[in-house]
């Protein structure tokens, strides 16, 4: 697979795009703390949604590229990778 080349698909600007707003949003979510419920909430639902839109794209790549990829989240960078971290097809650093 051409990453370059798929980035450039919508399918590929969408998977990208998905899993930034998904970064973004376990930043904001961990800005809530624990007291600001309704924050909490708010940021939780959005976790959740862009988890589920993320888990029909991994769909789409497990059929199309025969890739199982997972979303990584770490202090130095946040992507999708395989289960063991050998192959990266997204590795964004902060």
């Amino acid at each position: 697979m051409n990453k370059k080349e798929f980035f450039k698909t919508e399918f590929g600007a969408e998977l990208e795009c998905t899993v930034k707003a998904l970064n973004i949003a376990l930043e904001e979510r961990a800005k809530c703390g624990n007291h600001n419920f309704q924050e909490i909430r708010k940021a939780s639902k959005a976790i959740n949604e862009l988890m589920a839109r993320l888990d029909v794209y991994k769909q789409g790549l497990r059929t199309f590229y025969g890739l199982d990829l997972h979303f990584t989240r770490t202090d130095e960078y946040f992507g999708l990778c395989t289960e063991d971290e050998s192959y990266y097809l997204m590795k964004e650093k902060y």
